[in-house]
């Protein structure tokens, strides 16, 4: 049928009277193994920079159910428990504007929004209110909320989530807009949706598109037709007809539909496997949809909604919180979760349960871990995983365990491994194994929050005896401590790096109020104020950062600039002072156990200069 410019524009009238009635409801390194009194820490070769993956903690995140859609009541997230070039310095922040906010487009950001509040986590209301509004719509897209380092997604995590007032200022992107988009990006799928559910910005298309993204992504049935979806009633592209013709058809308006499916049509914007899906959501047909060269969040919704298998292509297309369901189905072939696995590891959003059930679930030839440098990552865990597992003698299990250590480590993804690997050599008798694999396999242990183990592993030496001390919530000896002030403050040695690791260790019990005997009191304040090997931002920068830090109005600002600067690698390559530095504002602005957490991957993971 031929259809003319006049009659499409009549078609088109029609649907806006039509879907003005139309029912709108529908009833997410090596880690310098600690040294031996007077033994440095070992060389690690450098490893290439780790992008910001696109795109909960490392084991805190919360699964998406593959089974069906998720509640129309908004789950509350539980408490708390890539960086700017250093060539490319962090703007300076703008003066604090009035509270009346300015922009030329149409869009005002609506009232705070957050899951988290000082009741259950969060940070406070006024997080936002005393910094610039350009400085913090640059800064949040740099939030390494998808990262491998537990430490840095949580207290990410914790500052995205917090129901906190937009700062003041002329809007060129509404600040809840970037905070549901990076949700999305580290595959925290629940809290974007229950996000995007409760948030509003009149007249912005571009919140509206981000707003239903998440929605739809999150399986939010009672939302995907309802009033976080309004602008499907107005807009005329492809997603917005396609979602207004489902809309229609979910709830009877048959008018509605068929003649919104018409206009498609006109466009030459049908859709096969639209279509297929449409009827299959409505249906339970589960009819198989044909290719989807371009699928977007309602294609995945409609998936779900008709209980069909997400095809491996449309999750790697649509990002980390697809490929997450695809890696969490286990009807889904063990190499098609294996490969969706590699493709968010980096992201921090799979749990040990779930990369343990991953790699468990794989076949594995005998004899593959000769191969496995050459293997991804997840891979090569998952092979000598199942070696050490099967492997009844203790140095040759050991020597299988620590060369995927070394794999995690020179993937920056050290912290992961060690969750992967550390339950085969849990019970192992340290005794039977050679000396040179003890340290970096007793910090993994410790990593993996196995602390018991770990101290037979880790029982020589004051730096590591101390680490096992806070890492346990215990004093140190204060023996200890002292020898770790005699080394941090003697003859400078050029070439030891254990002198800095020793630095931080005393920082970080001074900085955190750990006990301490006054001689090695004396020598922290004395070496905190030296600058130490490692990653540091100018000076300029960290002013601006303390500054913030000293301010209870720009709290998130200073959060933001700490997190922007570390990444999503973590503190491992921090020069110990900057590491102190950023502990310290962190204690001082009430977020202890932030700090804490922090100051303990620091230590585990200490590479200075290893960027």
């Amino acid at each position: 049928m031929t259809i003319s410019r006049t009659s499409l524009a009549v078609l088109a009238a029609a649907l806006v009277a039509l879907g003005a009635r139309a029912q709108t409801g529908d009833s997410d390194r090596a880690t310098a193994p600690p040294r031996t009194l007077g033994q440095p820490l070992p060389p690690v070769e450098p490893s290439a920079p780790q992008p910001d993956q696109p795109p909960a903690t490392s084991d805190g995140g919360r699964d998406i159910d593959t089974s069906g859609l998720k509640s129309d009541v908004p789950e509350q997230p539980p408490p708390d428990k890539v960086a700017p070039s250093e060539a490319q310095p962090l703007p300076v922040p703008e003066p604090p504007k009035s509270t009346v906010q300015v922009e030329a487009l149409g869009t005002v950001e609506g009232p705070a929004e957050g899951l988290l509040d000082p009741s259950n986590g969060g940070m406070d209301q006024s997080i936002w209110t005393g910094s610039g509004r350009a400085d913090i719509e640059t800064l949040l897209p740099h939030i390494p909320l998808a990262s491998p380092d537990s430490a840095v997604k949580s207290l990410s995590r914790r500052l995205i989530l917090t129901k906190a007032d937009a700062p003041a200022g002329a809007i060129k992107r509404a600040i809840i807009t970037i905070r549901i988009e990076k949700l999305l990006d580290a595959g925290l799928t629940d809290e974007a949706g229950a996000l995007a559910a409760s948030a509003s910005v009149r007249g912005d298309a571009d919140f509206a598109q981000v707003q239903a993204n998440a929605v739809l992504s999150a399986g939010r049935a009672g939302d995907a037709c309802g009033d976080a979806t309004a602008a499907r009633m107005n807009q005329d592209s492809q997603f917005w007809l396609e979602l207004r013709a489902y809309c229609a058809a979910q709830s009877g308006d048959t008018a509605t539909a068929d003649l919104t499916r018409g206009i498609l049509d006109a466009k030459g914007l049908s859709d096969a496997a639209y279509n297929v899906l449409v009827d299959d959501a409505l249906t339970k047909a589960k009819k198989p949809p044909p290719a989807m060269p371009k699928p977007t969040a309602l294609h995945l919704f409609l998936l779900r909604k008709a209980g069909l298998p997400i095809p491996a292509d449309v999750a790697k297309h649509l990002g980390v919180g697809a490929s997450l369901l695809v890696m969490r189905d286990p009807h889904t072939p063990p190499d098609q979760r294996l490969a969706a696995a590699e493709r968010v590891v980096k992201t921090g959003a799979a749990t040990t349960v779930e990369l343990k059930a991953v790699l468990d679930a794989q076949t594995i030839a005998p004899g593959a871990q000769a191969n496995v440098a050459k293997m991804p990552f997840l891979l090569a865990q998952a092979t000598l995983r199942r070696a050490a597992l099967l492997e009844s003698r203790p140095a040759e299990k050991a020597q299988l365990v620590h060369q995927a250590l070394i794999i995690g480590d020179k993937a920056q993804l050290f912290e992961i491994g060690a969750h992967l690997q550390a339950d085969a050599v849990e019970k192992l008798d340290p005794n039977t194994v050679p000396p040179d694999k003890r340290p970096l396999i007793g910090w993994a242990l410790l990593m993996a929050g196995k602390h018991e183990a770990a101290e037979r592993w880790l029982g020589e030496g004051d730096a590591p005896r101390a680490v096992l001390a806070l890492v346990a919530g215990k004093d140190a000896s204060p023996g200890d401590l002292s020898s770790i002030a005699v080394t941090a403050t003697g003859v400078d040695k050029a070439q030891d790096p254990s002198r800095g690791f020793d630095a931080l260790v005393l920082g970080v019990y001074d900085v955190l109020g750990r006990a301490m005997p006054p001689d090695a009191k004396g020598a922290a304040s004395a070496i905190e104020g030296r600058h130490w090997p490692g990653r540091r931002p100018d000076d300029a920068a960290m002013r601006t950062i303390l500054d913030a830090a000293s301010a209870p109005e720009r709290k998130g600002e200073a959060v933001l600039r700490m997190l922007a600067f570390i990444g999503p690698s973590g503190p491992r390559d921090l020069a110990p002072d900057v590491t102190v530095e950023f502990l310290r504002a962190l204690e001082d602005m009430g977020l202890k156990d932030s700090a804490r957490a922090l100051a303990i991957h620091a230590l585990l993971l200490y590479r200075p200069g290893t960027s």
